[in-house]
């Protein structure tokens, strides 16, 4: 804002003679423009993601993982596990864009001594003729924040996102579903553009999450010494100036995980009889796959009380208590039969006589 001259013809426009054009506009603002009070306003917008992948981070992003270097690429290669869980936060603060007119027609583009059979040996069905539109100059900033806690993508994401769209403080401005997320997190920082490329940790005391605000902060517009660098770019078609959009697909394996609390099933006999339990249920080994596990107590007689504790996520707990009848063609008959989707945390009691059995759930 405030240059009187933004738009100059380059005749013969090479990198060099275009970047000494864009160092002197910016030297004339420098001079004169940003000490009469104007103030270039960055534009700045966030993206969010659970990372499974580097591929599938970049596409989700915005930008080609196999760009990245150096601290960018190792964020990106962190992913989501049982154990951990990372969330990437993508800011783009664009200080100014330099932007090409566009064409009048295709072949205003090409100087007078390109001839059309030049022209017919590079533009083929699969190599359509493109330009740069225009380049985004600012700042990049990748927020990665890795968690113990482990929970779905929704959470994660409304995690991080409301810490940092809520001035960075943990306690009342942060949900209180999303606080042991952020509590229990590490944010890495990462800048690129503006001064200079740098790097930075918090963790997820209250203390550094304001610091961490104040990171994102700074160097959020340009100044003589926070220069920008080439962030992004736009590319348009020249035949009709349309925008050229480029499509990429990876496979990745998303790992969604829930915690589940361990439970048990307290088993408790009155009856005037003798009596066994037998319990049976689901869970889970150490690769994910669901394999049955059984228990037994043996003969039992009245007072006998038992807990058996489960793991959360056990599934299909199938409780069978069967009493001694003293019948000689039928010496054992049910107490109880019931199959639970999970572990209740209740107690099964049998109790009656022989030949009046009854059970109960509490």
């Amino acid at each position: 804002p405030g240059l009187q001259n933004i738009q100059t013809p380059i005749p013969n426009p090479t990198n060099a003679s275009v970047q000494t054009y864009l160092n002197s506009i910016l030297e004339e603002w420098n001079k004169n423009t940003a000490s009469e009070g104007y103030v270039n306003a960055a534009r700045s917008s966030l993206q969010l993601t659970t990372a499974y992948s580097s591929q599938q981070a970049g596409l989700d992003l915005g930008f080609n993982a196999e760009w990245a270097g150096g601290d960018v690429s190792t964020k990106l290669g962190m992913s989501s596990s049982s154990e951990k869980s990372v969330v990437i936060a993508f800011y783009r603060q664009i200080f100014y864009s330099v932007t090409l007119d566009t064409p009048t027609s295709p072949g205003s583009v090409f100087g007078e001594d390109v001839s059309l059979d030049e022209l017919k040996q590079i533009v083929r069905d699969d190599a359509i003729p493109a330009y740069v539109r225009s380049v985004d100059y600012g700042r990049l900033l990748m927020i990665t924040m890795e968690t113990s806690m482990v929970d779905t993508k929704v959470n994660l994401e409304a995690a991080l996102n409301q810490t940092l769209n809520s001035g960075v403080k943990v306690g009342g401005s942060i949900d209180a579903k999303y606080e042991n997320i952020v509590k229990n997190a590490t944010f890495s920082v990462i800048a690129i553009g503006g001064g200079a490329q740098t790097a930075a940790t918090f963790s997820g005391n209250e203390e550094d999450l304001k610091n961490l605000g104040q990171y994102l902060e700074k160097d959020a517009t340009y100044r003589r010494d926070n220069p920008g660098a080439p962030i992004s770019y736009a590319v348009a078609f020249l035949k009709d100036n349309t925008l050229a959009e480029m499509g990429f697909t990876t496979e990745y394996t998303e790992t969604e995980c829930i915690r589940y609390l361990n439970g048990f099933i307290r088993l408790k006999h009155e009856g005037w009889y003798v009596a066994k339990f037998n319990i049976t249920w689901e869970e889970a080994d150490e690769k994910g796959k669901f394999r049955k596990k059984s228990w037994d107590s043996g003969e039992k007689t009245a007072g006998y009380i038992h807990q058996l504790d489960l793991p959360g996520d056990a599934r299909n707990v199938k409780i069978h208590g069967i009493a001694a009848t003293g019948l000689a063609w039928d010496p054992w008959g049910d107490a109880i039969n019931v199959t639970e989707n999970g572990p209740t945390n209740k107690t099964y009691r049998i109790y009656g006589t022989t030949l009046d059995r009854q059970y109960v759930i509490k």
